[in-house]
């Protein structure tokens, strides 16, 4: 388990990574006094400063745990639709899945690009954003066991034991954001 869970987080760090990395370029490429401004802001104010370098570790970390909240889901939808519950197995899967958003990240896209041509990377990009679904049906069908009839009644399941406390966790967010703001203002 402990080497999935290392796995992911790393996995997730090079994607986010990746991702900032790709995103500072581009705007520094797209309106370089506007980037050079904010960063300028953001190098002198040591709260700015602290929150830009933490960004994407505690992100990685919000990430991973987004995956393990699905695989415990993906195992409650199971045990709750007559399987046995192996939390473990699940989070396992879970962590391993990580690999699909490195994939999609600007360092997947490039990996693809060095290791077979920019078209061959698309295509994999591509593959790799539609897998997830596929994936978690063949996982729940040959290692849960499960038929066809409950695996759609997981999914569902999966939809709300992940849905639910992610839209609590945007709710809570926003409010902290109105609330940070008005203290501001």
């Amino acid at each position: 388990m402990l080497e999935a869970c290392v796995f992911a987080v790393f996995v997730e760090f090079l994607a986010l990574g990746s991702l900032a990395l790709s995103g500072l370029g581009l705007g520094f490429l797209l309106a370089p006094e506007l980037a050079r401004t904010l960063a300028l802001t953001v190098a002198g104010h040591g709260p700015l400063t602290f929150a830009a370098i933490a960004a994407v570790p505690v992100l990685s970390g919000v990430m991973v745990g987004l995956h393990a909240l699905w695989g415990v889901s993906l195992e409650l939808g199971a045990r709750l639709s007559g399987a046995d519950w192996r939390p473990a197995r699940g989070l396992r899967f879970a962590f391993y899945s990580c690999g699909w958003d490195l994939l999609t990240s600007p360092a997947g896209l490039l990996f693809g690009c060095v290791s077979g041509g920019a078209a061959q990377a698309w295509r994999d990009t591509v593959s790799a954003a539609r897998v997830p679904r596929v994936a978690m049906d063949a996982y729940l069908m040959h290692s849960r066991e499960l038929s066809d009839a409950r695996v759609v009644r997981v999914r569902r399941l999966v939809i709300v034991f992940t849905g639910v406390p992610i839209l609590v966790g945007i709710l809570a967010m926003m409010w902290l954001v109105v609330e940070a703001i008005a203290r501001v203002v």
